[in-house]
């Protein structure tokens, strides 16, 4: 996805996870089982946020 977002010149924020074998990623509640990948998710998300606020004043041509 990253790879076809910078070719229609697209910005991606720098963090990004991956999660092998991801069906054992989750419990039965859809909770991450993990607690440092939660912590993965929860830096990405922040990271998500401040940048998409960082662009809200920006105008395209």
């Amino acid at each position: 996805m990253r790879l076809i977002v910078r070719w229609v010149h697209g910005w991606c924020i720098p963090e990004q996870i991956a999660i092998g074998q991801a069906w054992k990623a989750f419990n039965d509640e859809g909770k991450l089982v993990d607690e440092k990948l939660n912590e993965r998710f929860d830096k990405f998300a922040k990271s998500l946020v401040g940048n998409t606020r960082k662009f809200r004043g920006v105008n395209y041509k």
